[in-house]
């Protein structure tokens, strides 16, 4: 799995792979179809406070790739650190056109400032390219993802 991510918004870059740079690679085994596989990120990513953020998770081609529809209730989730406004999805990273309202499936495991891991989770399923636009509201790492 790939993590990308650049400082701005995904919508009008869902079909450009310009502003996305290198992705942080995730790795990790699948648990199976349905269940929940932890996917570990190679390096951490750290975001700034106040800032908002463009994400991109891109799955390995191999696998099954699922989605939920939004439907206005599930397109978004805050908390005193983050908030995320999801959106998008592709059937093949950053090819038009995008299929929205889509809403990540996963859970995020992440740190404020410290070695601290919080966790949210989404009742999601596996995806193909997920765009996920976050804003962080302190210096926040993320470690760890999950996607199921």
């Amino acid at each position: 799995m790939d993590v990308y991510a650049f400082e701005g918004t995904y919508v009008g870059n869902e079909g450009d792979i310009s502003p996305w740079g290198t992705p942080t690679n995730a790795s990790g085994t699948g648990a199976g179809i349905s269940v929940a596989s932890n996917a570990v990120l190679d390096a951490a990513m750290t975001l700034n406070a106040n800032t908002t953020y463009a994400m991109a998770i891109v799955m390995d081609a191999t696998g099954s790739h699922y989605y939920t529809n939004g439907d206005g209730s599930n397109e978004a989730y805050s908390n005193a650190d983050v908030s995320m406004a999801l959106g998008a999805a592709t059937n093949a990273p950053f090819t038009p056109p995008p299929f929205s309202p889509r809403v990540f499936n996963g859970a995020l495991h992440y740190a404020v400032g410290s070695s601290d891991i919080e966790n949210f989770t989404f009742d999601c399923s596996n995806l193909g390219l997920n765009i996920v636009e976050a804003v962080s509201y302190t210096h926040l790492t993320l470690p760890t993802i999950y996607s199921v």
